[in-house]
């Protein structure tokens, strides 16, 4: 137990960030979606909000697009100078396949999505 609590204080290297940019349309061809190998443990999401970002708070949700299911979503988050977060996310928790990150803006009760981010998620080919 102590080597545990001892191991969690240790600083960690992140892997490499994969820098996301919503779906859409730019300069008229269609965006295409990240697709992303993950190494190590976890993989590094820096989602960057594009458009509107004067809401009082955000939620980030993490939706499988197979089954629409959600996956994670998490507390309302104050919004920070750089207009986006960082997403840590283990490993194991999406096996290959298409997710959605979806970015919500709320003030009051009241949310409305703001952007979404395709990720493609692949697994290794390399032992």
């Amino acid at each position: 137990l102590w080597h545990t609590h001892t191991k969690l204080l240790e600083p960690r290297i992140l892997p490499e960030a994969a820098i996301l940019t919503p779906d859409g349309r730019r300069g008229g061809t269609e965006q295409p979606q990240a697709a992303i190998t993950p190494v190590g443990d976890s993989l590094l999401l820096v989602v960057s909000l594009v458009g509107p970002t004067d809401y009082e708070t955000y939620r980030l949700e993490l939706v499988s697009n197979d089954s629409h299911k959600r996956l994670w979503s998490s507390e309302p988050l104050r919004a920070t100078i750089s207009n986006s977060f960082n997403v840590e996310i283990p490993s194991r928790a999406l096996p290959p396949g298409t997710y959605q990150l979806i970015a919500y803006g709320l003030r009051g009760n009241a949310q409305e999505q703001v952007s979404t981010y395709t990720i493609g998620i692949r697994r290794s080919t390399a032992p």
